[in-house]
């Protein structure tokens, strides 16, 4: 596994470099910043799975962090816990608090792993046909493994997908564009720009009193508006 350290503490960023080659020996620190667009230049140029970075460096704060690319496993480390929401909000694989201990920092190379492992047991090869049918997503800590024919919708969240079922809701770092590609067209429709729903979800289709048309799923208090252009995905019905 490739890694990318952001940290702008020199003896920081060492003290990371060192956990890495202890904790896992097998994975290799490609490059290291001390600002926050030395970070984003290393990953666009290394393309790394992991970035371990101080989510406060140079003293932005967090705003920087919904540049990072998709795809990518965060670790955030950090001397204030407050930022703790931010993080995980930001879709953090985990949140390390300084100073740091090599059996934290194991915690956290245990969960990147595993959410690793978990990503590769659901990714479609290229030219596979089958929809996807499980989606690995994130809330806080923790990760979620979404059958996708318990998911409600799914919602563009900045960088981010929202995925909502009848129990519980994630964040995965894919656009909503490419798991449109990846899932079953028969059932996932889009019905706004942002949104995609399970037509096998939907209860009631009714119109407000503006006249604008509207979704209600099973399982889901929630009323999503149904832009004119998509309205055409439901008249056959």
């Amino acid at each position: 596994m490739r890694v990318v350290v952001g940290e702008d503490d020199r003896v920081q960023r060492e003290r990371v470099g060192r956990m890495i080659a202890r904790l896992r020996p097998q994975w290799r620190q490609v490059a290291h910043a001390a600002t926050p667009e030395g970070v984003l230049t290393a990953i666009a140029d290394f393309r790394p799975e992991l970035a371990v970075l101080d989510i406060h460096m140079g003293g932005e704060g967090p705003r920087w962090i919904r540049r990072l690319p998709s795809g990518l496993a965060v670790v955030f480390t950090t001397v204030d816990p407050s930022l703790a929401v931010d993080a995980f909000e930001l879709s953090a694989t985990d949140y390390v608090l300084k100073p740091l201990k090599p059996q934290r920092m194991e915690i956290a190379f245990d969960r990147v792993q595993a959410l690793q492992q978990l990503q590769q047991a659901v990714r479609l090869e290229p030219g596979d046909q089958l929809p996807l049918e499980t989606i690995v997503a994130s809330r806080g800590s923790d990760v979620l493994l979404l059958h996708t024919d318990e998911i409600c919708y799914l919602q563009s969240d900045h960088k981010y997908t929202r995925v909502v079922t009848a129990r519980e809701q994630g964040l995965v770092r894919t656009s909503i564009t490419d798991l449109e590609q990846r899932l079953d067209p028969r059932y996932f429709r889009r019905i706004h720009r942002a949104t995609l729903v399970n037509l096998r979800m939907v209860r009631r289709i009714s119109r407000s009193a503006s006249g604008r048309m509207q979704v209600e799923l099973r399982g889901s208090a929630d009323v999503l508006d149904v832009s004119r252009a998509f309205e055409g995905v439901f008249r056959p019905l």
